[in-house]
């Protein structure tokens, strides 16, 4: 550095005056200290961050500040000890917060000269990592606010209806969502029970999860430790202890489906944990608190089974404080357009197609449709609720256009179709032959030439050719 021009035209003192000045301009702190830690340079810089007054850093050493509490750590005492380099991070009584970093100097003897410490101010740094970190939280507490609003907007926007029947149900179970009180939910397999059982949870305050759990899919050995829980050692098996379901749904639901195939003594813990809201571990003996809402649902008669003994009649009465029962698809027919466009609409986005379905098809009203169209989904009766809905859904998607002649070819072969007449199509339904008010003429012609439509007997013509003989 000396050997450049700049510096051989200068004298001592101007460049004494140039370091000084360097020395001082720069925004970290430096102080230097001899090998005993008396003070011997030092900036504004660090008066600014250390907080300590001139006169005390001439006045007492690196140990003797430390001593006396003017600081609440010295990084330069450490390297005058130890002779090897040091950092740390030090809180400044003035409520400063910097990174120390002390680095000794050696004679050519090898013998500590002087200890260099840079002090770096991350007051503010520390100020914005701490307000991006709340910033984080704030921004997850909303991300989890608005994952559970959009929760809730798909799970409400599930119950698929536009049916007066669907409205009260949904009206009735937003009432009950705010009831703490058993819900029993009736109606046939594949009505939606289970749909509704999360709304009315979506709906309650309960922070706690959903827990679901089907009585008559888990055998009957098994289904108490699913719902109790087991300690360590309970049974063969059990190396750890478990937590049951109950356990899983405290301050939230459980949905009971197929409460009617729950086991007669499996019933009576059921209406002691309904009745005293706590549960016993299988092999344990400490009572464990829970705070659940349950939520049963049948397709069965529990008043039928009640009077065969195969139900309590006491646990009926405890679960059916308040009740809900859901009609089948064929008695809600205003909801078959929307459930049609709800699934279709699904099935596009997996498969990434796009379907047309024609209007005839969902026509309910003979002035909408032109003469002689045919409604076949309208009258056609679900035996399988919305689960047969779906499937059938399924299965025309493979067309690009959704015709009625596709439904009814798909009613041939999986539902048991019957055959053509000159003036009405017949159906096999639960074991009776049904019009189901579809014009034979607009079938394609391969069609109508393999059921053979005539003016015949048509009652006879049909029997004739059912394909389920």
């Amino acid at each position: 550095m000396y050997k450049s021009v700049y510096f051989q035209d200068k004298s001592v003192n101007e460049i004494a005056d140039l370091f000084y000045s360097i020395f001082n301009t720069s925004q970290d702190g430096l102080y230097i200290c001899d090998k005993e830690g008396n003070t011997l340079l030092f900036n504004t810089a660090f008066l600014q961050i250390s907080g300590i007054s001139e006169d005390l850093l001439y006045k007492y050493n690196v140990f003797e500040l430390l001593e006396r509490n003017i600081t609440p750590n010295s990084c330069a005492a450490v390297t005058v000890r130890t002779k090897t380099p040091h950092n740390t991070i030090i809180d400044y009584y003035n409520g400063k917060k910097a990174i120390l970093t002390s680095t000794p100097l050696f004679d050519k003897n090898n013998e500590l000269e002087c200890v260099v410490s840079n002090v770096r101010d991350i007051t503010e740094l520390n100020r914005l990592q701490e307000e991006l970190e709340e910033t984080r939280q704030i921004n997850s507490k909303f991300q989890e606010a608005l994952s559970k609003i959009q929760n809730d907007f798909q799970t409400i926007h599930q119950l698929v209806y536009r049916s007066k029947e669907m409205h009260r149900i949904v009206s009735l179970a937003t009432r009950f969502a705010k009831n703490d009180s058993p819900i029993l939910l009736l109606g046939e397999s594949g009505v939606g029970k289970d749909v509704v059982a999360q709304y009315i949870h979506n709906q309650s305050d309960r922070p706690g999860s959903f827990i679901k759990i089907n009585c008559g899919a888990i055998p009957d050995h098994l289904l108490e430790s699913e719902l109790f829980g087991y300690e360590k050692g309970a049974f063969t098996g059990a190396s750890k202890a478990k937590s049951g379901l109950f356990e899983l749904a405290h301050k939230g639901s459980i949905f009971l489906n197929e409460i009617g195939d729950l086991p007669y003594p499996l019933q009576v813990k059921l209406l002691n944990v309904l009745q005293e809201q706590k549960i016993r571990r299988l092999g344990g003996t400490e009572t464990i608190e829970v705070d659940m809402r349950i939520i049963a649902a049948t397709n069965t008669d529990l008043e039928s089974l009640v009077q065969q003994k195969k139900f309590r009649q006491d646990l009926f009465y405890r679960l059916n404080v308040l009740s809900i029962t859901i009609p089948p698809l064929r008695e809600r027919r205003d909801d078959i357009a929307a459930l049609v466009f709800y699934f279709l609409e699904k099935l596009q986005q997996k498969y990434k197609i796009k379907k047309v379905i024609d209007a005839q098809l969902l026509s309910t009203r003979k002035k909408q449709r032109p003469a002689h169209a045919p409604h076949v989904f309208p009258r056609l009766q679900w035996k399988e609720s919305i689960c047969h809905f779906i499937a059938i859904k399924r299965h025309i998607l493979s067309y690009t256009k959704i015709k009625p002649t596709f439904l009814v070819y798909y009613l041939q072969r999986k539902v048991g179709f019957i055959g053509i007449c000159s003036k009405n199509i017949w159906a096999l339904q639960d074991s009776n032959l049904r019009p189901i008010g579809y014009e034979p003429t607009a079938l394609p012609t391969e069609l109508r030439a393999l059921y053979g439509a005539t003016d015949g007997n048509r009652t006879h013509e049909c029997r004739s050719h059912n394909p389920m003989r």
